[in-house]
């Protein structure tokens, strides 16, 4: 009886996850269509739709995270804005440095013409130029908290990655490759964001707290749509 549970319930977040997913994917398309669509990206006009559709998306998924990692409310509220120790600090920056080697090295390869730039990469550059301010938000600031709630808030802890130490690098293995395939199906691209997922995952499971994650992708993404 009580693994025909771990089956059922396994199977609701299973689609509860991916309805939640493609939420996002609708939220981000719907709010890019909205800021191309108004002239100079008219942000008085985007705006509120833009904080109510991200919002919306936003609560929910903190409330399914803190389900799935079997904590109340209040305690993630509380652990989320604490002081931030060393530790932490040490791994965001050590995240980030991880990263910005990373993308150096990528942007060396792609300027040598050594690999093609990914078709994914492209598809962002156009729709920067169609709506900047509002692909610039989403990208640096929204994004990466509705991304880090999905992959490691949520499905981190569904899947126990606390549970031992061979457990914790299997997770945070598999939901880099599917942070990886759900961006893009470009096999350059996708070694990119399996990266950026193995070092978010990492981050996650040394201090526990997602913020740190959140952080480290906020920086990532922030550096990589200036560029």
């Amino acid at each position: 009886m009580a693994r025909l549970w771990r089956v059922i319930r396994g199977t609701i977040w299973t689609i509860v996850w991916i309805a939640m997913f493609i939420s996002y994917l609708l939220v981000q398309q719907a709010v890019l269509t909205l800021g191309a669509r108004k002239p100079v990206d008219n942000m008085v006009t985007v705006l509120p739709t833009y904080i109510v559709l991200y919002g919306v998306l936003i609560l929910i998924l903190v409330w399914l995270h803190a389900r799935a990692s079997q904590t109340s409310m209040r305690a993630l509220m509380r652990t989320t804005f604490s002081h931030f120790d060393r530790r932490e600090v040490k791994l965001i920056v050590l995240g980030f440095g991880l990263f910005l080697i990373f993308q150096f090295g990528f942007d060396f390869l792609v300027s040598a013409k050594l690999i093609p730039l990914p078709s994914n990469v492209q598809e962002d550059q156009q729709a920067s130029a169609l709506s900047p301010v509002t692909e610039y938000l989403t990208s640096a600031f929204t994004a990466p908290i509705v991304e880090e709630l999905l992959f490691r808030g949520i499905l981190m802890n569904l899947w126990n990655y606390s549970k031992s130490t061979k457990r914790r690098w299997i997770v945070i293995i598999i939901v880099a490759a599917i942070f990886g395939v759900v961006h893009t199906r470009d096999l350059i691209a996708w070694l990119m964001y399996t990266f950026a997922g193995l070092v978010l995952g990492y981050v996650y499971t040394v201090t526990g707290k997602l913020r740190d994650s959140i952080l480290v992708h906020m920086f990532n993404n922030a550096i990589l749509t200036l560029i």
